[in-house]
């Protein structure tokens, strides 16, 4: 699990702050999994098992300006920045 100084754990997929139980993923046993958040791990499985690092640069940026009502292209820079050190996308980049 990935620690950011500020937010806490991150998600190793999508780059997202874990901050309460209900964020994080789950096992196929339905137990919490501390590496990904509900949104792309759930039941032992990515969600979106197919989908590529640009995709889910596009996928996080549009999710992170949405929520905090921010700038989609700084939100998308950022994204870029994060996800390829993430513990799903390094293997691959």
């Amino acid at each position: 699990m990935s620690q950011n100084l500020l937010l806490g754990p991150t998600c190793q997929s999508c780059g997202a702050a874990l901050l309460d139980k209900l964020d994080f993923g789950t096992n196929a046993a339905g137990a919490i999994v501390t590496d990904y958040c509900k949104f792309c791990f759930a039941k032992g499985e990515f969600v979106d098992p197919d989908i590529t690092l640009e995709e889910m640069i596009k996928k996080s940026a549009a999710a992170m300006a949405k929520k905090k009502g921010g700038n989609a292209g700084k939100a998308e820079a950022m994204a870029e920045r994060v996800l390829p050190g993430l513990d799903r996308w390094k293997a691959k980049h």
